[in-house]
Parts: structure tokens; sequence; C-alpha cells
């Protein structure tokens, strides 16, 4: 009776459930329906009130205004009505393509790397695209007319000449008509991707209040890679404080404003950046951004915007900063000594301290190979192997554990029936009977623990080594994301709408090494444990098959090399006869020595069966 009442209770509470969504749902329908009557009625009236003013003539007479004040504000300096000239200048690494509206980057594209989305694969990375005079950095400066923004000044003086060093400098300028002069000065190195940025004025232009540059740092950022999902899942908000690094997921947006000056601040996807970098010894003050995830979006996954200050210098009459576009590659961004180098995930949170394995071991090795080995595919095979030789000894003990383990089933089931219901003496007796052969009853575990820190390690390796991005093995087209042989046209729940070949593969060696390991091992009573080889397939398979490619792929040789190793262990280094031969030369050495923690253990036990003896007593 119980159940049925259980189950009339779940149905009612699911017809509550759906009713109310539906009732929700209708509602909502009815008040879209009035709110347009209301609107479609107000449209009415305004028509007949005066046919010419519609709401569209309001909304361009509002932006006439507007244009009209900003013209005003700027009557001083060329306005941004005057036709927008562009100035291109190149470097080893990037074309860099700046506006004579606003005196800023119009366009930064990155040479060495191809958009990997479907449909712009021809193309090299846009790191600005400001096609609508939208992205960049701009501020406020007064002026005899009023304040006005640097986004609509036009900077019609420019020029692109080589200095000293050969980096590549390009000045732009804007002047105004009682002789006072803005220009912004970039200064492009060829071997890196840092772009030095000059604010310079004419002595008592007096531009800036208190000698602080209000400036506002608008950005987007469009799809890169073939895989948009994991590429804005890995996308991040970073920044250094004067303490030290950290960062925001941007899965869900984020706005943050910073009590304390930032060294840097930046916003990247998986594999690039954008950032603002004050000079050494100089801040960003008052820093507040909003970062908005647009999911739905076919290009702008990203929309930024920030305000922050910055200081100027009223004796060199400048404002130095840098800017950073760029990928999130560690040996890029090591050579700043800023701690941008964090912003590649090597390992962040709980995990931060894998990030020193992968520093200072695996990505030396991984660069050593790259050195003269161009097929990544063979050369995340070989780094596998070397890992997995490297840990085989704690494998070894691993299966030798569990090896004695299945030696000592037939002792326990002896000492299961000798103690019957009583957990307790059973237990004493367990420990007693692995003290006396030798056995660890974690052996197995132990090992396994040792070697988390190294696998972790290689996950966030190959999931954030811009290396790996393009590159192609097999059938994967792109080791950076998921390789798929087949589309579904459909999404199955936990599992996608594709069939990655890697992730099937791994799944099928981890099975086998499960029903493996369940065989080398004493019976399990717990039902659970016997569905286990099982069930954590079917959960790797929904988990894994989003993963790149470069991850299924090493986890598949991992898988295979620890399934080889340990039929080889078991089938041709462990023998059976020689373990049990030392386990009870063991057992009559230690017969009649005890441990401190068995002691202990026993001490306990005399205790508790004091106690329950007097419990007993006083009942009757």
């Amino acid at each position: 009776m119980k159940d049925k009442n259980q189950i009339i209770g779940f149905a009612l509470l699911a017809l509550l459930t759906f009713g109310y969504f539906w009732y929700t749902q209708t509602d909502a329908k009815k008040i879209r329906a009035i709110e347009q009557l209301k609107q479609d009625s107000i449209k009415a009236a305004q028509a007949k009130l005066n046919p010419n003013d519609t709401l569209a003539q309001t909304k361009k007479d509002s932006a006439a205004n507007a244009q009209n004040q900003i013209a005003k504000n700027a009557a001083s300096f060329a306005a941004a009505t005057t036709a927008d000239t562009t100035l291109t200048a190149q470097t080893d690494l990037a074309t860099y393509i700046f506006s004579t509206k606003g005196g800023f980057l119009k366009q930064v594209t990155l040479k060495k790397y191809k958009q990997l989305s479907k449909d712009k694969t021809t193309e090299n990375v846009h790191l600005q695209s400001n096609i609508k005079q939208i992205d960049g950095v701009f501020y406020n400066i007064a002026t005899s007319t009023g304040n006005v923004n640097t986004k609509n000044i036009t900077f019609g003086a420019s020029k692109i000449e080589k200095n000293t060093s050969g980096a590549t400098v390009v000045t732009l300028e804007a002047n105004s008509t009682d002789g006072k002069k803005l220009s912004h000065i970039f200064t492009l190195a060829n071997n890196n991707y840092m772009v030095n940025w000059d604010i310079s004025a004419s002595a008592n232009a007096n531009f800036f209040t208190n000698n602080t540059i209000n400036a506002n740092w608008a950005l987007t950022l469009d799809h890169k890679e073939s895989d948009n999902e994991y590429d804005i899942q890995n996308a991040e908000l970073s920044y250094k404080d004067e303490k030290e690094y950290d960062y925001y997921k941007l899965m869900n947006g984020k706005q943050k404003t910073f009590s304390n000056p930032v060294k840097w601040v930046g916003v990247h996807q998986r594999f690039f950046a954008t950032a603002i970098v004050p000079q050494e010894g100089k801040t960003l003050n008052k820093v507040d951004i909003n970062v908005v995830y647009n999911k739905d979006s076919s290009n702008a996954i990203i929309t930024s915007n920030a305000t922050f200050d910055m200081a100027f210098d009223a004796t060199t009459n400048k404002a130095n900063t840098q800017l950073y576009y760029g990928p999130v590659d560690y040996n890029e961004l090591k050579q700043y000594n800023n701690s941008m180098e964090d912003m590649v995930n090597f390992g962040q949170g709980i995990f931060s301290f894998v990030k020193y394995i992968n520093r200072y071991v695996i990505l030396p090795f991984f660069n050593m190979l790259t050195g003269f080995m161009g097929n990544y595919g063979i050369i995340i095979l070989l780094m596998t192997l070397f890992i997995r030789l490297l840990t085989s000894p704690l494998v070894y003990k691993s299966y030798l554990s569990g090896a004695k383990m299945k030696l000592l089933k037939p002792d326990l089931e002896v000492l299961k029936k000798k103690h019957g219901d009583d957990t307790q003496a059973y237990s004493m007796d367990q420990m007693k009977l692995f003290r006396e052969a030798g056995v660890n009853p974690l052996g197995g575990c132990i090992p396994a623990l040792i070697q988390m820190p190294i696998f972790i390690s290689l996950y966030n390796f190959f999931n954030s080594t811009i290396g790996l991005r393009g590159k192609e093995f097999l059938w994967s087209k792109d080791l950076s994301v998921f390789d798929s042989i087949a589309n579904l046209g459909f999404d199955i729940p936990f599992y996608g709408g594709h069939v990655s070949l890697f992730t099937i593969l791994t799944v099928i060696a981890s099975l086998l090494i499960s029903l493996q390991t369940m065989n080398s091992t004493p019976d399990q009573n717990n039902p659970l444990m016997k569905y286990m080889p099982y069930i954590f397939p079917v959960i790797m398979l929904g988990f894994f098959n989003r993963l790149p490619a470069a991850l299924t792929w090493y986890y598949f040789v991992s898988n295979l090399f620890t399934l080889v190793l340990q039929f080889c262990i078991q089938k041709f280094i462990l023998n059976p006869d020689k373990i049990r031969a030392e386990m009870e030369e063991k057992k009559k050495k230690n017969k009649n020595t005890k441990s401190k923690w068995q002691t202990k253990l026993e001490d306990m036990q005399k205790s508790q069966a004091k106690i329950a003896e007097i419990k007993n007593k006083n009942k009757n």
C-alpha cells in the first residue's frame, strides 16, 4: 500500500508540475498579447496625432542630435565624420591595420594561425576586427568646446617608420585648431606579439583631469575553432593584481570590479588572448569589466566592455601601456615575466600543483620531440609510452598486491565462516592475516594515487597546448578538437551528435582492462562492484566524446599499454607459487609478533567488548 501511495503521490506531483508550466506559458502568452495590443494602440494614436512623427523618425532625430553634439564637442579637432583611412604595418608574426578614425587598431591578423571555424578556414586568425568602429581602447579628453571621446576624433597626420632597434613605429596625430596635439605611437617588435602604445600630448594641453585617463576597452571575440562550444568552455577572464594571478571562467559571463590596482587584465579563448598590460611599474586602476557569453551567436561568442583609469605623466606628457594580441602559448607568454603564462591551463584550482609537472617535465620533453618530428600523433604516442614506462614499477606493485589478495581468498573465507556476523572480530583477524602474510590491503590503491598527478597533468597539457591546434593524425583533421567519423544529425543526451572513434577505442580498452582486473582479484560480493566494469565505460563514452582527439588518442594508447603490461605481468612475471611460498614464509616469521597498530586495535576491541558486557548486565 505504501508503494502504491508513493506512486500516486509522484503522479500527482508530475501532473501539478506540468500543469504549472502549461499555465505559466499560457498566461505569458496572454500577457504578451495584451502588451502587443497596447503597443499597437499607442502607435495608432501617435500616427493619428502626427502621421510624420513615427518611431523611426524619432530615432533618426535622436541620432542626428547626438552626432551634432559630438561634432560640436570635437570642433577643435577633425571630427569623426571625416573619411576614415587606414595604415598597414607588418611584423614577422602579425599584420596590423590602424584606423585614423579613433587613432587605434582596426584589425590584428596573426600570420602563423588559421581560422578553423568551418566558414573561415582560408583566413588567418583575427584578434581584432573593428569594422564598425566598436572595438578598441578609447578615452575622453577635455577640449575648449567640451569633452570628446577619441573614437570621435580623426587622427589625420600619420606615418610609419623604423626605429634604431628595427621595430616598426606607427604614429597617428590629431591636431586642434588652437595648436594642441594628441599623438598615438605604436611600436611593433618583430619577435613578439606585444604592442607598445604611447599616448602623448602637447605641453599644457590639459586634456586629462587630475592627470588621469578614463578609458573604455571594448572587445569582441568571434569563432576561431571548429568546436566552438569547447572553445568557449575554456574561455577565461584572466588578470594579475599586486599579489597574484587569478582567473574566472566565462561560460555564463562575468562582471568583475577590481578594488586594487591591476598589473594586467585579459580575455582569452582557449588558444588566443587579448590583454592590456601596463609597462613595468605601472598599473590599471578602478578596473570594471563585464564579459557576456553569447551562446547562440553565429559570430560574436564573447563581447567584453571594460572601464579603467591609467596615469598620465604630466612631466613627460605621456602615458605608456602595452597591448597583447597573440596565442595562449606558454613559451611565448613566459618571456614577458609578468605571469601571463598562467593563462595556459596546465593546472588550475585544486589541481594547480600539476602545472609544475607540465612546465618542467612534460613541456620540455614535448618541445624536444617536436624539434625533430612533425607527426604530432606519433609524438603523443611516444610521450605516453615514456610516461607509462616510468610508472610501470608502480603498476607492478599494484598487480602484485592484487595477486597476494587473490591467494589469501581461501583464508579469508575460513575467517568469515568462523566469525559469522561478528564483523569486528573478522576485521581483527583479517588485519592479522594481512600483517603475517606481508600484504598491504591498500597496496593496489597507493600506486594508482601516486600516478594520478601525472595523468591529470597530461590531461591539462594535451587540452591546452596550442601546438596541437590544426594538426592532423589518422582520421582526425584537428587534434585539438574531437575526431568525428560520423555526424548523427541529431543529439543524443549525454553523448552528442557525432561519433568519436578514438573515444570508442578508449572505452573498449578500458572495458578489457576492467574485466582483466576483475578476473585477477578476489570475487566481489557487492553487486555494484560486479557491474562496475560495464558501468564505467558507458559513463566514459559520454564524457569523452567531446574531448579533443589528442586527449582521447592519449587515453587509448595509455589504456592499450596498460592492457599489454597487465597481461605480461600476470602471465609471465608474477609466479603464484613463488608468491605463495614467500607469504607462507612471512606468516611463520610474523606469527608471534604484533604491530603497534594491531595492539591498539585489540585494546579498542577489548574495551568495546567490556562496554557491551556492562550494557547487557544493566539490561538484565
